[in-house]
């Protein structure tokens, strides 16, 4: 009786055993496919950052050169209106073609460049191409920029709002034939002509503005000055940044 006693509670013990075995290497078994998935989702997402920010990338590589021209354009006519005895000389002249090409002239400068940037944000997510780390330094000049004409302090001298920089911008783009195409903006002439009745309503206040700087010092006393230097800020890093 006692051999058989022994015989069982042996049978329990390895019965048991088992028993443990079977659990642990269950749960080791469990925590490794859980790990090997958490893994294979982090990896997953991972993969997909990477793409979107190589898509957000792409998209601005295609806009640089358009983005740095009318940057460029634009400050490069800021300038203009700060040297004495340039833009805004010929703003009054008393010759009303020629104050009227000139005003326009200045006005397409400032169009040109919020159509690019609203090209851009179209065929990028905005709220995407503000998170994203590779095209952060951009966005935020863009941002910045976009910010320092819609602000109303110290005052509204030459202020346009974010919802009429993106009137603007959407009014200057050239019809495209291919989806996915390339944005581009229309020419001067186009812009002219349709100035009266698509655009003068959007900047007859800041066109008003515009013929209000009759000197370098109006212009420094303006917000103007702030986005000159911005301009010069965004230029720089789309020079320097690389795909």
């Amino acid at each position: 009786m006692v051999v058989m006693a022994s015989d069982s509670q042996a049978a329990w013990i390895a019965a048991g055993a088992s028993l443990i075995v079977a659990v642990v290497s269950a749960v080791v078994a469990g925590y490794s496919a859980l790990r090997v998935e958490n893994v294979r989702k982090a990896y997953e997402d991972q993969v997909r950052r990477e793409d979107r920010q190589i898509a957000v990338r792409q998209q601005l590589d295609r806009y640089r050169e358009p983005l740095r021209n009318a940057a460029n354009d634009l400050h490069h006519r800021i300038e203009n209106i700060g040297r004495k005895g340039s833009v805004h000389v010929y703003l009054g002249d008393p010759d009303p073609r020629l104050s009227d090409l000139t005003l326009k002239a200045t006005l397409y400068r400032f169009a040109s460049y919020w159509g690019v940037v609203e090209a851009l944000y179209r065929d990028v997510s905005e709220l995407r191409f503000e998170n994203d780390t590779s095209t952060k330094a951009v966005s935020d000049l863009l941002t910045k920029i976009g910010k320092a004409f819609a602000s109303d302090s110290p005052n509204r001298k030459l202020m346009m709002w974010r919802e009429e920089q993106r009137a603007v911008g959407e009014l200057m783009h050239a019809p495209t034939g291919a989806p996915g195409a390339l944005v581009r903006v229309i020419g001067f002439s186009t812009f002219s002509e349709h100035y009266d009745a698509d655009f003068a309503r959007w900047f007859e206040a800041f066109a008003r503005d515009v013929q209000g700087i009759k000197s370098p010092d109006t212009l420094q006393a303006s917000r103007l000055a702030e986005i000159q230097g911005s301009l010069r800020a965004l230029m720089a890093a789309l020079a320097t940044e690389t795909t």
